[in-house]
C-alpha cells in the first residue's frame, strides 16, 4: 500500500474531504431510497439497524475493525502510516452522521418512482464523490485499505 507523496495543499485536503462528504450524503440518499444501501455502508447499516446505534458510529466500527484486520494480515508489513485510516475512519463516520441528518426531513421513498429517484441521486452524488476523493489521493478509506491487504496477502 503506498500513500501519496504528493505535498498537501488546501486544495487537496478540501477536495479529499468534499469527495468524502458527496460519498457519505449518497449513502444517506441511498438508504432513503429503501432499496438497500451502497456496499462501503451495507455492513454498517445492517449493524445500524440491528443495534439501533447511529449509523455514522456503526459506520467507524467497522472501519476500525477493518483496520484491525489489516494489522493482523499485514503483521511486520503493516506500517504506521496505515494507522491514519483510522482517523479517515472517523471523518466518515461523522460524514456519515451529519449526512444522515441533513436529509432526515426527507420521508422514505413510498413508491417505486421516488425509490428510483433517490437512487439515482445517490449514484450520482457517490459517483462526483469519487471524482473529487480519488484523485486527492491522500489516505485510503479503509474498504480499500482491506481490499489492498487481501490482494497483497494472496498476491
Amino acid at each position: 500500500m503506498e500513500f501519496s507523496g504528493e505535498k498537501l495543499t488546501f486544495k487537496r485536503i478540501f477536495n479529499y474531504i468534499f469527495g468524502l462528504f458527496l460519498i457519505t450524503l449518497g449513502v444517506a440518499f441511498s438508504i432513503k431510497s429503501g432499496l438497500g444501501s451502497t456496499p462501503v455502508a451495507s455492513i454498517p447499516y445492517a449493524l445500524n439497524l440491528i443495534w439501533k446505534i447511529d449509523l455514522g458510529i456503526t459506520t467507524f466500527a467497522f472501519q476500525l475493525f477493518l483496520v484491525i484486520l489489516q494489522l493482523m494480515l499485514l503483521r511486520s508489513n503493516f506500517e504506521p502510516k496505515h494507522f491514519l485510516q483510522v482517523i479517515v475512519s472517523v471523518i466518515f463516520g461523522f460524514l456519515t452522521s451529519i449526512s444522515m441528518a441533513l436529509i432526515a426531513f426527507i420521508p422514505m421513498a413510498d413508491n417505486l418512482i421516488t425509490a428510483l429517484f433517490m437512487s439515482a441521486i445517490s449514484i450520482v452524488l457517490i459517483a462526483l464523490g469519487l471524482f473529487f476523493y480519488v484523485p486527492a489521493n491522500i489516505v485510503p478509506i479503509s474498504v480499500e485499505g482491506i481490499t489492498q491487504t487481501i490482494a497483497i496477502v494472496l498476491n
